[in-house]
């Protein structure tokens, strides 16, 4: 747990707040092809002057080289902020969360959080960060979050171990960030409401983060882990797994899947990771 005193400043123009969460694939080889060159395209699309999130919210990230190459090249983009929990080295046995959070904005305080549930693959957890944002009444929360998936084989979901991560996590963010403050929870939740990734465990979203709003997307056609990215295991239709859901105090005016398209280095063509990102632009309460 980390806390840095800052100072309150002149008010700034802008009331979006636009977030991306991703999940990066970033195993190690050669359990995920062509690592070296997504995580330079990666790194490429961070350090862009056109790279416009405030936030930017990574799983999977498990190497610590790849962390690191990340954080080095976020300030040419404008990340001159980040919080990482341990190294992610991959070893037999379970991975490090992975979990990397870039920010344009200076974090006051970090904190984070190892499920008592794990899976067998990697850590799941969350980190979570106070921002000063310029301008802002209040500084605003962000948690970057992976929960457990369902894993290739399964004849069941993992339905109670999601549930029991999400009981931990609300309960540790509700001790800790203050009652209405503006609070973005967004990550790989490894399920959603459509396709295959449908998990009933979603119609309890409500009485978890309560008040909390996504912004709208068409249910029919809306998905990060499915066709035609051809990384994704048997081609199918997992739906959106990648979510983004804000507190009552920020309001979600757009979404959309980022990443569609494959990158191009030398002679390769790839997709970025097996899953798309998403983004989504909030509007602060702020008059």
């Amino acid at each position: 747990m980390v806390g840095i005193a800052l100072s309150a400043g002149a008010p700034a123009e802008a009331r979006v707040f636009k977030a991306l969460t991703f999940n990066v694939r970033g195993l190690p080889w050669p359990l995920s092809p062509l690592k070296p060159s997504r995580m330079a395209a990666l790194c490429e699309i961070v350090a862009s002057p056109a790279a416009s999130w405030d936030v930017v919210m990574l799983q999977e990230l498990y190497m610590d080289h790849d962390q690191r190459a990340l954080i080095e090249c976020g300030p040419q983009g404008g990340y001159r902020y980040s919080y990482r929990r341990g190294h992610g080295v991959y070893m037999i046995g379970p991975m490090k969360s992975g979990l990397l959070l870039l920010s344009r904005h200076p974090l006051l305080w970090m904190d984070s959080l190892k499920f008592a549930k794990q899976t067998w693959q990697a850590e799941r957890g969350a980190l979570l960060a106070q921002l000063f944002v310029r301008g802002e009444p209040e500084p605003l929360w962000v948690a970057n979050i992976h929960l457990s998936p369902d894993y290739k084989g399964s004849k069941a979901k993992h339905t109670d171990d999601r549930r029991s991560q999400l009981v931990e996590l609300t309960g540790w963010l509700s001790s800790i960030v203050p009652s209405g403050a503006p609070l973005i929870v967004g990550g790989d939740y490894n399920f959603g409401p459509n396709f295959k990734g449908y998990d009933s465990l979603w119609e309890e979203i409500p009485a978890f983060l309560p008040g909390f709003a996504q912004a709208d997307y068409p249910l029919e056609t809306t998905c990060t882990f499915c066709p035609p990215n051809d990384a994704v295991p048997a081609r199918e239709n997992a739906g959106k797994l990648d979510h983004l859901f804000a507190s009552p105090a920020l309001t979600p005016v757009n979404g959309r899947v980022m990443f569609r398209e494959r990158v191009t280095r030398g002679r390769k063509k790839f997709f970025l990771s097996d899953h798309f990102g998403w983004e989504t632009e909030f509007e602060t309460a702020t008059p």
